[in-house]
């Protein structure tokens, strides 16, 4: 039966991050450390210097930071082989829809091969710990809300970062299933936190509010307003990564709060939470929006509360205020 591990620790976990100094990554390894575990970090850059977000979260002390080439199958051959671990993320890829459409090659390289070197080095790999690779709710394309993406829904790809999802979901189910690893596929949809960067709206949308506020801008220019989206707080999503590294049989599940919202009621709960006027500062230009989007996405979490008691607890209105206490302090 299909349940969270239970019962006394007799060592400290170890965990591996792969691609871990983006949103995700960083909040992960937060949330392994204070659960305990012993967290090995990698990005492509830390022999240089290490992420903000790390110092922003107070990890940067905790982590044990290694530089990696997640698109080098030797040199994930030789971290993964090297250590004893419970559990592997990965979480290594370009993760912008928008970017995706100018650069359609790199998304569909930096989704796909970080994935299969993972797989193939915990495949030999004599003790082969536990795997948790990062989907997206975007592979599901256009949804409504009386039908909303649940496990069993097909793909139905709109963008190249869609595609690359949906081509590692395939590669992780082909290893599940012929090779009998623990790999487990999480959809995430929406998840926000005040470390976006610019790629994202609510980055964008952050940086432009502490701009105006301190008077070096007025506007912020967006494309379509129309679209509906499910967007939560990422620290919960992080959350159901680990549950689903704890569970005894590997599983696929829908992410996501099961509240959407047009892009235009998220942005103006955001001003009004700052305390701006949405009209005065927000600009529509239709050549900004995407040639190709998606005009709705709604999710069904479900599953996810039924098998690792999990459910995204922050929708937006209620993500606009936490969104803006991370961004301002």
């Amino acid at each position: 039966q299909i349940g969270l591990r239970a019962g006394p620790m007799t060592h400290q976990r170890r965990a591996l991050i792969v691609g871990g100094t983006g949103q995700d990554g960083s909040l992960l390894a937060r949330h392994l450390l204070d659960k305990g575990w012993s967290v090995t970090s990698t990005g492509r850059h830390l022999d240089q210097e290490l992420p903000d977000a790390w110092h922003r979260l107070g990890i940067a002390g905790r982590v044990d930071a290694r530089r990696l080439d997640p698109a080098n199958a030797q040199d994930v051959a030789s971290c993964i082989s090297e250590s004893s671990l419970d559990a592997v993320f990965c979480l290594a890829a370009q993760s912008s829809v928008g970017r995706s459409f100018e650069q359609p090659r790199e998304t569909l390289l930096s989704n796909q091969l970080p994935v299969l070197n993972v797989l193939e080095a915990v495949r030999l790999h004599q003790s082969p710990p536990k795997v948790l690779v990062a989907g997206s709710g975007e592979v599901f394309g256009e949804t409504t809300a009386g039908a909303p993406a649940t496990e069993s829904t097909p793909f139905r790809v709109r963008s190249p970062y869609a595609a690359a999802k949906a081509a590692t979901c395939i590669i992780a189910r082909t290893y599940r299933d012929i090779y009998g690893l623990h790999v487990s596929i999480a959809h995430l949809f929406g998840h926000e936190s005040w470390l976006r960067g610019p790629d994202f709206v609510f980055g964008r949308l952050l940086a432009a509010i502490t701009d105006i506020r301190s008077g070096k801008a007025d506007v912020i220019t967006l494309g379509s307003l129309a679209v509906v989206r499910d967007w939560g707080w990422a620290p919960d999503y992080v959350d159901a990564m680990h549950r689903m590294v704890e569970l005894d049989q590997p599983a696929e599940l829908v992410l996501a709060t099961g509240k959407s919202v047009s892009l235009e009621s998220a942005v103006r709960s955001l001003f009004d939470a700052a305390g701006l006027d949405f009209d005065r500062h927000v600009r529509v230009d239709p050549a900004r929006a995407r040639a190709l989007d998606i005009a709705q996405i709604h999710a069904d979490p479900s599953t996810a509360r039924r098998l690792i008691g999990w459910e995204g607890s922050t929708p937006f209105p209620a993500l606009a205020s936490r969104l803006l206490e991370g961004a301002l302090l």
